[in-house]
């Protein structure tokens, strides 16, 4: 994937390198979303992903991204994270609630 973001941090070994590009993107997604917007695509795989921390910023960046969605696609990702509410996984729980804030402005 050729971008400005080098999302292949999230795959490294290093947990100082995938765990702080997860928090540089969430940074990012608070302050200013729209530079991820176009990697919406790819940051919705998140909300699949089998490591909890990358899992739960997928969730709070969709909740981000759903600020500037122009294109209505959080619409599409709207059961995933109605199903991570009731997962039994009270911290996912929890970060499943960040989206339905950000969805009403």
């Amino acid at each position: 994937m050729t971008s400005r973001f080098d999302f292949n941090k999230l795959k490294s070994t290093d947990p100082k390198i995938k765990y702080g590009f997860a928090k540089d993107l969430l940074k990012i997604g608070a302050e200013s979303p729209q530079q991820l917007y176009t990697h919406f695509d790819f940051l919705l795989t998140l909300l699949d992903e089998k490591n909890n921390i990358l899992n739960w910023t997928g969730i709070d960046l969709m909740g981000y991204l759903s600020s500037v969605d122009q294109g209505n696609k959080i619409d599409g990702c709207i059961q995933s994270l109605i199903k991570l509410l009731h997962g039994g996984h009270l911290i996912t729980c929890n970060h499943s609630i960040c989206p339905w804030a950000y969805c009403s402005e």
